[in-house]
């Protein structure tokens, strides 16, 4: 009796980035995708973050510096068992200082990685489908909660090159065009997040922070009013890191397992992901407020109003941004659905998962606390 075939080769995704807030959310996303798992790599810079994803079960890639491109394909070769990439996920963020220039050589080397990896990849048989991450900060802002003109950003709506994100909205723009180039070795899609929070929060954090600040700047007993110099018809848009990581993995899944028309259908394209609608600051706020011990929330106030240890903070990117932002498209392509609660919705507990996070010793609530006082790089 000849011996039974061997079992079909299991599908890999390679997350750029697994270290990340999103990116490690990404990764073990994919372990959980049917009809069948993905086994999730990782590829990281800091020693330090290999443990967790070993103890996620995801295989982590220890890499070095993007502009050492030969070595890096070798060394990323050389740590893992299959050079076969179904999927291959872009979540890193923009490089932190030295101008433009820096900035696009530095979205150049990760084009330069992902082209390097797919080469061999394509070589083996396997088209990688790369999700490429940019933000919809890329559309700008939209109006208040109220105003007549108020609509949401949708993957048609005209692009804003502000200064923090430029760099970033060209690269993903390139890639779509590198991708259907000929002889390219890979397919395409831009993924477009709003900003996200669960477990250590990411920027949000920042609203966290702002509360607990002004909290203890006032005391237990001097809780009147926690006030925002911000108006309370922001519109703020954001989902759970868990819900935007299963976005991802509906467009991978789709493009992977649902044949060449479906596959068809998704690559080329951009996709926004958001929550099922979007909350207020006066929602967010007034939630905070309670929450931190607070008789009420204010808003549009001075910056004199507030306590000082607070009025420098960078938290403003996050409040000030009034965006809403249209998910129908992924929702239809793919059938995603966000499921978590809001933020306003479960603000308990999400705080509580920060501050557990923050007194664990997480490196991402500690850089983002160091960069609240400016914005750079916070992005969504």
């Amino acid at each position: 009796m000849p011996p039974p075939p061997p079992p079909p080769r299991a599908p890999t995704a390679l997350i750029i980035g697994a270290s990340g807030f999103l990116g490690s959310a990404i990764a073990n996303a994919f372990q959980r995708t049917e009809p069948q798992p993905f086994r999730s790599y990782g590829l990281i810079r800091r020693p330090s973050a290999a443990a967790s994803l070993a103890a996620a079960e995801i295989t982590p890639i220890l890499g070095g510096a993007l502009s050492d491109r030969s070595a890096l394909l070798a060394s990323i070769q050389s740590q893992s068992d299959t050079v076969l990439w179904d999927v291959i996920v872009v979540s890193i963020s923009s490089s932190r200082g030295g101008g433009a220039e820096v900035e696009a050589q530095h979205w150049d080397d990760v084009l330069a990685l992902v082209q390097g990896l797919s080469k061999t990849s394509a070589a083996g048989g396997v088209r990688p489908l790369v999700l490429w991450s940019s933000g919809c900060k890329d559309y700008g802002f939209t109006a208040l909660d109220g105003d007549p003109d108020l609509a949401p950003h949708t993957e048609t709506s005209p692009l804003v090159r502000h200064p923090l994100i430029k760099g970033r909205l060209e690269a993903a723009l390139r890639v779509l065009d590198v991708a259907k180039a000929d002889g390219s070795d890979f397919d395409a899609i831009v993924v477009r997040a709003t900003s996200v929070y669960g477990y250590s929060s990411s920027y949000y954090g920042a609203i966290l922070t702002y509360a607990q600040a002004y909290a203890d700047a006032e005391g237990a007993g001097g809780r009147e009013a926690l006030r925002f110099t911000v108006d309370k018809r922001t519109v703020l848009h954001a989902l759970h890191v868990d819900d935007c990581a299963e976005g991802y993995v509906s467009l991978a899944t789709a493009a992977v397992f649902g044949g060449a028309e479906k596959r068809a259908e998704v690559v080329g394209e951009v996709f926004n992901i958001s929550a099922r609608r979007y909350e207020t600051l006066e929602e967010v706020g007034t939630a905070l407020a309670r929450e931190y011990g607070f008789q009420t929330a204010e808003f549009g106030v001075q910056d004199g109003e507030v306590p000082s240890v607070v009025a420098g903070m960078g938290y403003k990117f996050l409040l000030a941004w009034s965006q809403w932002v249209g998910s129908d498209k992924i929702r239809r392509v793919t059938g995603w659905r966000d499921r978590r609660p809001l933020f306003s919705e479960n603000l308990h507990v999400y705080r509580a998962a920060y501050e557990a996070a923050a007194e664990a010793g997480v490196e991402s609530v500690g850089k983002i606390r160091e960069r609240i006082g400016g914005t750079r790089g916070m992005d969504s």
